[in-house]
């Protein structure tokens, strides 16, 4: 039953006619990059209302044991299975397998091992637990060194026959009377993977046959099932008519289930599971058309889900898929506004909220959790390098600027923007009285610059709590790249409003070319770290100073040269005492 956006009561709720109900669905994609591009999770982002979530590895072993972590803990009782387990090199055994781990008593997971089982594997397999391994396909698939590793987690059976059909047969023999018996080429991939899906969900089996035949051992197996219904998966280039008619002799119910490609078969197969409002899914399974290794893994854990297996191309979405989605969620697949790989505009940091729910749905697909800036790099004149958006707001922005400027007053639209980070620039950056407006701030970063003004309005940040301003350091004054003078560099001058933030806990100004300190820094009684080194201070510590009894650390040392710090211990005698209380890295100007 599918759930209703904001609550986590299921309700049961029937609808007729063709008319879906606005419902959260979410979206799980099989594979990294390689199989299923960043471009391909954008587009989908336009298509349903809930979550995306990428499941990947490094490679396909990997994978299937990242797809396997979504199930449970196999338990230790005699009969308890811990999982599947096939080749990675080859699609045949696991697809009949598959629907034997996706059926309702079982829902176990399929694991890929090829010459050895590798360490992946081995680490989900103990997770997993349970006293039974089963061995999908003979020995020459997987071999016997395999299922002595395997016997370390218990029992190990293999599931085999003298060939793919036969193999299939042998899984088929775990049922008694399957309502529906599912039937698909062996010589090719594409059009079983969602019927694993399929089969599962409804806990059926999976028979192959070749384009032009029924071979024996299946004949055999499909007279024993005696099955209420036969879906045929795919068109007549897979399966032939004659071969069609005379499964028509082992049910009186046949049907094909076939479109003009992969990917149109994968949706007929989803219609046929899934064909009205009343039994719409609120997941959707994406996996690449284009390889099987992904697929197969996932093709249980779609069933586990009660989720459709959709196929889709590396780079791009197929309209007959995209059209399956929209009849799922009910909703138009709209484009989402702006760059798919970076939303940015160079005069207007405003982002629309379409863009936001975007990134919304995206918020597990690209990785990290809410992140979607380590998806993509910036190229000029882009400024948006970094973006996490929580409950459709943004609340993370990094931005920089090769060119310096300015940040336009559109900045404080982002009114629930928790965490903001400039930099770096090489030139000259002016903060403009917007960042004022930015009152949710709880973090403010700005990154090696040249020049920067800090407004008086920054004193409306009263949650602030740590603010760090790193300018370009001292040393790069001497570079052949870089000014010769240095005197404009970074900060001159503090704001008397910066000492009205009570809230900070850390203050970083270092290096800088500060060259007072104010006595209202005693007002900062939260501070935990305070760091002034490398600036251009001179005079008496302020005895205000004293005042921040939180501190842990604090840092005065490499003043430049010329300026004229005051010696620390001259003010109080018990100075140098106060010190020793904390992490005492300061400048001795006796």
């Amino acid at each position: 039953m599918r759930r209703l956006i904001g609550m986590s009561i299921a309700v049961a709720t029937f609808f007729v006619g063709s008319v879906s109900p606005v419902w959260a669905v979410d979206v799980v994609v099989l594979g990294g990059e390689s199989a299923v591009s960043s471009d391909v999770v954008w587009d989908l982002a336009g298509c349903v209302d809930g979550s995306i979530e990428r499941i990947a590895g490094a490679n396909r072993f990997e994978t299937a044991a990242e797809i396997s972590r979504w199930f449970e803990p196999a338990g230790s009782a005699p009969w308890s299975a811990t999982a599947l387990v096939a080749t990675g090199h080859g699609f045949p055994d696991a697809l009949a397998g598959g629907a034997l781990a996706a059926r309702s008593s079982w829902r176990r997971p399929v694991l890929l091992v090829g010459d050895s089982v590798p360490a992946v594997v081995h680490g989900e397999l103990s997770r997993l637990g349970g006293t039974l391994s089963i061995i999908l396909g003979g020995t020459a698939v997987v071999p016997d060194s395999v299922a002595s590793e395997l016997e370390a987690y218990g029992r190990v059976k293999r599931f085999a026959g003298s060939d793919r059909y036969e193999t299939a047969a042998v899984v088929a023999r775990q049922w008694v009377y399957p309502t529906s018996v599912y039937v698909t080429t062996g010589s090719n991939f594409p059009d079983a993977l969602s019927g694993v899906a399929a089969a599962g969900r409804e806990s059926n089996a999976i028979l192959l046959v070749t384009k032009d035949s029924i071979p024996r051992v299946v004949a055999k197996e499909l007279d024993r099932l005696d099955p209420h219904t036969i879906r045929v998966l795919g068109g007549e280039s897979a399966i032939s008519a004659a071969v069609f008619e005379e499964l028509k002799r082992y049910s009186h119910n046949a049907v094909r289930l076939a479109g003009s490609d992969r990917y149109g078969t994968s949706v007929a197969i989803s219609q046929d599971t899934y064909p009205d409002a009343r039994y719409l899914p609120d997941t959707i399974v994406i996996a690449t058309g284009e390889a099987f290794p992904d697929a197969l893994a996932g093709g249980p854990l779609a069933s586990k889900l009660w989720a459709p297996l959709l196929l889709v191309r590396h780079g791009s979405v197929p309209d007959v898929v995209i059209e399956e989605i929209e009849r799922i969620t009910g909703i138009d697949c709209t484009p989402v506004e702006g760059n798919p790989a970076l939303i940015c505009q160079t005069t207007d940091l405003t982002i629309s909220s379409s863009e936001c729910e975007a990134l919304e749905r995206l918020y597990f697909a690209m990785g990290r959790k809410g992140t979607v800036g380590s998806w993509f790099t910036a190229p000029d004149p882009c400024t948006w390098t970094g973006i996490t958006c929580q409950d459709q707001h943004v609340v993370e922005l990094a931005i920089n600027s090769h060119s310096g400027g300015t940040i336009p007053p559109g900045l404080g639209d982002l009114d629930h923007l928790q965490t903001l980070t400039l930099g770096p620039f090489e030139a000259g950056f002016t903060l403009t009285s917007g960042i004022g407006e930015l009152t949710s701030l709880l973090n403010l970063r700005f990154n090696y610059y040249w020049g920067l003004t800090l407004p008086p309005e920054i004193g409306n940040l009263t949650q602030l709590e740590t603010f760090s301003a790193t300018a370009v350091g001292e040393g790069f004054c001497s570079e052949p790249d870089f000014p010769t003078s240095c005197s404009n560099y970074g900060i001159n001058a503090l704001p008397e409003e910066l000492w009205t933030l009570t809230s900070l806990t850390s203050l970083d100004l270092q290096p800088n070319n500060i060259g007072y300190l104010s006595p209202n820094v005693g007002n900062l009684t939260n501070l935990r770290t305070l760091y002034l080194a490398e600036n251009a201070l001179s005079g008496e510590v302020p005895i205000e100073l004293w005042n921040l009894t939180n501190l842990n650390s604090l840092r005065l040392y490499g003043q430049t040269v010329g300026s004229s710090l005051g010696c620390l211990t001259a003010s109080d005698p018990d100075f140098a005492d106060w010190l020793t209380s904390y992490d005492a890295d300061w400048n001795d100007g006796c």
